[in-house]
């Protein structure tokens, strides 16, 4: 979570190749830890500091695909703009 809110934080101050450097390593780590839902949010936040859809975004969907929940269906609805 730490290096998610980094990655955030970076962000926020416009300094995008630093975000994606701590948003990769979050992925990279929730993934070890078979926490799909915590690894979207990073690959969403990846998707966003890079301004590209491409895979992150598509594997963040599949990862959430089994959420029914109000904040998995408002990621889906980001994840789609």
């Amino acid at each position: 979570m730490s290096w998610y809110g980094a990655g955030a934080a970076y962000h926020a101050l416009g300094r995008a190749e630093e975000a994606t450097h701590f948003h990769r390593r979050a992925a990279a780590t929730h993934h070890d830890l078979g926490d799909s839902w915590h690894e979207a949010l990073a690959l969403e936040a990846l998707a966003s500091a890079l301004e590209a859809s491409g895979p992150h975004k598509s594997q963040a969907l599949r990862l959430i695909a089994s959420y029914d929940d109000s904040r998995a269906t408002a990621m889906r609805r980001r994840l789609a703009e």
